[in-house]
């Protein structure tokens, strides 16, 4: 009877472990999915991914700049 019982949950807590890794399995498929489809090349190729990048990056510095200033005005 116990050994009946420690099989018992045994296959229940292997099927839990197989649950939460499909789980995993299929959070990591998803964010695979999403960076492939990000990733695609855009209409002219690599250049113009590079030019985009650029964009994208002095966006970035714009924002941080603002930021800090307004953290800036914050403290005083």
């Amino acid at each position: 009877m116990v050994f009946l019982h420690s099989l018992t949950r045994g296959s229940a807590l292997f099927a839990r472990r197989l649950e939460i890794h499909s789980s995993h399995f299929l959070i990591s498929l998803c964010t695979f999915d999403a960076l492939v489809a990000a990733h695609q090349l855009s209409e002219g190729g690599e250049e113009a991914q590079l030019k985009r990048i650029a964009e994208l990056q002095a966006e970035n510095d714009a924002i941080g700049h603002e930021l800090q200033k307004q953290l800036e005005d914050a403290e005083t």
